[in-house]
């Protein structure tokens, strides 16, 4: 009886083509990235106490996120958790603020190009934040905290590598506003309202 035997060679030659993995595909996959982010640099404070309401620009303003997005082109969605830290010197005062903050993002994610992907994404955020306030002519400081809702935009663009490695940038525009209880410092009770651009670079992975 005669047997025929599949050839050796050309079962390895399966095995390997199924055990190869595809390179991430740009438009769809899960993202994780670390992102650090500048701004927004802009703010404005309300206050009934003389002389302390005035529109300003942070001397520092940055913060560092962990976003998560996943792509299904056209889609994007995604949740992040960052923090923030900002700080200016006016008039003799110094302001500190510090913020901890969730967001979900929905939008667009597109692939114009292989390995190339942009996103146009909102996102609405809910945070808590503290706000440190030392005054020029009082001994000590002063400070408060306050849970607060932010929204904005954020449009990014990314390169993913045959390996899965990420790296990208992005501009958007941030606003939130939070209010504090600085009393018995000059300042008394405050609103500090913040909008304006912010300008990200990411690494992270595809999968």
């Amino acid at each position: 009886m005669r047997r025929h035997l599949f050839p050796v060679p050309l079962l390895m030659t399966l095995g390997t083509v199924v055990a190869v993995e595809q390179p991430p595909v740009a438009g769809t996959g899960t993202d994780l990235r670390f992102v650090y982010a500048l701004g927004p640099d802009r703010y404005s404070i309300t206050s009934p106490a003389p002389g302390v309401a005035h529109d300003g620009h942070w001397d520092r303003a940055q913060g560092v996120r962990l976003d998560l997005l996943r792509a299904m082109a056209p889609l994007g969605l995604g949740v992040s958790l960052g923090g923030q830290q900002n700080q200016e010197d006016h008039r003799g005062d110094r302001l500190g603020y510090q913020a901890v903050t969730g967001r979900v993002n929905l939008g667009v994610a597109l692939a114009p190009a292989d390995r190339v992907q942009i996103e146009i994404l909102p996102f609405a955020g809910y945070g808590l934040s503290e706000l440190d306030y030392v005054s020029g002519g009082v001994p000590g400081s002063r400070r408060d905290r306050d849970d607060f809702f932010e929204y904005g935009l954020n449009v990014n663009a990314s390169l993913t590598t045959s390996g899965g490695l990420q790296f990208g940038g992005g501009v958007g525009y941030l606003v939130n506003e939070s209010s504090y209880d600085l009393t018995p410092s000059t300042a008394g009770a405050v609103t500090v309202d913040q909008q304006g651009p912010v300008y990200s670079v990411f690494i992270g992975t595809r999968r």
